[in-house]
């Protein structure tokens, strides 16, 4: 499986979420010229908690500027995470 298909899932998962009652928003980052560097993937809102998620496969790793705007939206309040597959998201929303 390759990023792109993983979060298209992980964009199924939650809209399937949505559809079935739950307080849940996703929106997957484009990036461009207008977009921060090292942007996390996809933002989730659930119950009033805002997810900012980097999507990985296989051994890929984050990159520097990846891990900072992590830090900077753990910092802001956000919950954070690296997922390799929809079961890792879902665990990070039913925390």
């Amino acid at each position: 499986m390759n990023e792109s298909t993983l979060i298209k899932n992980i964009l199924t998962m939650v809209k399937a979420r949505r559809q079935a009652g739950a307080a849940i928003k996703a929106i997957k980052n484009w990036g461009g010229q207008y977009t921060e560097a090292g942007t996390p993937d996809i933002f989730i809102c659930a119950d009033g908690r805002l997810f900012a998620v980097e999507a990985k496969v296989g051994k890929g790793k984050t990159s520097p500027i990846q891990d900072r705007r992590l830090v900077e939206w753990k910092d802001a309040g956000a919950v954070v995470g690296v997922v390799r597959s929809v079961a890792d998201v879902e665990e990070l929303l039913d925390r």
